[in-house]
């Protein structure tokens, strides 16, 4: 149960019950609130909803009208993205709230529920990508493939991987036999790495295992443990990312050098933020060891070598950041490299109660909740073009992309908010 201590709704098991409406509020939103109240006690939630997003005009920042706000949301099915929308809101504009570890819970359950939504969502675009036409082409590597289903069925798995489930992206590209160059070059493999979770970094290296031997392998292998590295050396995973670098195939030639960098950069940042200030050096003197080891073909790498001399700048190492930037050939990159502030920060702008506001509104980055697949998602869906396979593929998928990306962007809104 989620009770509201001064005012509001209480939400039993199946219905609500009015308790007084905040004194602070004005009156507009007074009367608008009242009206919601009993709507909500006759259970029509878009009454209520209507009434309560009324009272938000004149009171945009009152905790108790996002409170009931979500509430009425939540009782509508399909709408738990913007009842989770509405309660972060709750919680950034009451972040002290005596009901808060309830709320947390409720809102828990409407991420469970959004998840199922999305699974079956993502089950109906596979299926629909199965009856798409098949047209053959021959493939990088010489073998005969079905590039419109294919691509298709690959770009299923890509949004299987943006949701989390990198293993089931895996799966489908196994089925399916979708090309290791295609999964690479359509950014399958690195969505798997990077949102894919521990399947997806599992998943991308089984993919890898399975390809044929020879050029092409060697190249994909560059690519996928050099992303896979860098991952963990982001995520504080040290010993992880060290492991998978040495995995790499040990050439001296642009791609491979690139990614090193990159992958070592990324574990020296890691180790400076923890405070391992001389490992962080000893580490990025290495990273500039890899760029001295170029090939004399005169290919430049200026972005590896100003990403290093910035990072030896953060680390106080001026020095070693002098040395890095001769390597820089173009003017500009060089200064803008040795003019890097002096230190790391992990810092971001807090969330506030106008974020949530503006996913409410249709107008946040990445978390717009005002489209018809968020409000009636039954009539959106029998809205599209089902006729025509192709047609009914990109609508679906144009969903998919929308509905995974706003959640993803409510889950790192909601953990940024829990921090501050």
């Amino acid at each position: 149960m989620i009770k509201q201590i001064a005012w509001g709704i209480i939400l039993f098991a199946n219905f609500l019950t009015v308790t007084p409406v905040h004194a602070e509020l004005s009156p507009e939103a007074q009367a608008a609130m009242k009206k919601g109240f009993l709507a909500a006690k006759e259970q029509e939630w878009e009454v209520a909803i209507k009434n309560f997003q009324e009272a938000l005009k004149t009171a945009p920042n009152a905790p108790e009208v996002f409170y009931n706000l979500a509430l009425a949301e939540s009782k509508i099915p399909g709408r738990e993205q913007r009842a989770i929308v509405c309660f972060g809101a709750y919680l950034a504009a009451n972040p002290n709230a005596p009901n808060a570890a309830a709320v947390n819970e409720f809102i828990s359950g409407l991420e469970i529920k959004s998840e199922g939504n999305i699974s079956r969502l993502l089950k109906t675009l596979q299926a629909a990508a199965n009856q798409i036409p098949t047209r053959y082409e021959v493939s990088m590597s010489g073998e005969k493939m079905e590039v419109q289903k294919e691509g298709a069925l690959a770009r299923v798995a890509k949004l299987y991987a943006l949701s989390g489930d990198g293993n089931k992206a895996a799966d489908i590209a196994i089925e399916s036999k979708i090309d290791l160059n295609r999964m690479v070059d359509s950014g399958v493999i690195g969505t798997m790495i990077w949102d894919g979770g521990e399947g997806g970094i599992s998943g991308a290296k089984r993919l890898l295992s399975m390809a044929a031997d020879g050029y092409w392998k060697e190249l994909n292998g560059t690519y996928i443990y050099g992303e896979i590295a860098e991952q963990e050396a982001k995520s504080g995973d040290i010993a992880g990312a060290w492991r998978d670098l040495n995995s790499m195939p040990h050439k001296n030639n642009g791609a491979t050098i690139q990614h090193k960098v990159k992958v070592l950069i990324a574990i020296a940042k890691t180790q400076f933020i923890a405070g391992n200030k001389e490992s962080s050096w000893k580490t990025l003197l290495q990273a500039k060891d890899v760029i001295d080891t170029r090939d004399a073909s005169g290919a430049s790498f200026d972005d590896e070598a100003k990403a290093l001399a910035e990072a030896q700048i953060k680390s106080g190492d001026s020095t070693n950041a002098q040395i890095t930037a001769s390597l820089i050939q173009r003017k500009d990159l060089k200064s803008s490299a040795l003019a890097a502030r002096s230190q790391y920060t992990t810092e971001s702008q807090p969330i506030g109660v106008n974020d949530w506001y503006m996913c409410l509104a249709g107008y946040g980055p990445g978390c717009a909740v005002d489209a018809p697949v968020f409000l009636d998602p039954g009539t959106y869906f029998k809205s599209l073009p089902s006729e025509d396979p192709t047609k009914y593929f990109d609508a679906l998928k144009e969903t998919a992309e929308k509905v995974i990306g706003v959640q993803n962007t409510i889950d790192r809104m909601l953990k940024q908010q829990a921090k501050q």
